[in-house]
């Protein structure tokens, strides 16, 4: 069970929008060989666990995206989760924002971080 929290983003996390990644069939090497993080875009209700992918920004010219700066409800596990693991922690976090007054928005982002040899799985819900 994942503890969830508030966290606000101070300034957005740039990156390169790649439409061939698949959020659910992402390697500890992808993670890494991708400066060692990866973020994807999800409509959150109905949770639609189909998305574009975005790779972090490398400096070249590209579509870039970003995880924008802002109030979030946040999760994060120390591993690499399997799909039905994120929507169990994507509901963790509705319960957590209704029992704490929180109105989500209607996007959610996945990120795959590479830490200290070993993937991190970490979800944010906007909230207003």
């Amino acid at each position: 069970m994942a503890n969830v929290m508030r966290l606000e983003l101070y300034r957005p996390i740039s990156y390169v929008r790649d439409d061939a990644l698949d959020p659910f069939n992402v390697a500890a090497s992808a993670v890494a060989s991708a400066e060692g993080e990866l973020l994807f875009c999800f409509q959150a209700e109905p949770l639609e666990l189909q998305c574009a992918g975005f790779e972090l920004y490398d400096g070249e010219i590209h579509e870039e995206v970003a995880l924008p700066a802002g109030r979030y409800c946040f999760a994060q596990e120390r591993e690499l989760l399997a799909r039905r693991a994120i929507a169990d922690m994507a509901a963790e976090i509705r319960r957590f924002a209704a029992g704490d007054g929180c109105e989500l928005e209607n996007k959610l982002y996945l990120r795959y971080l590479f830490e200290d040899g070993k993937i991190v799985t970490q979800l944010f819900h906007p909230h207003r």
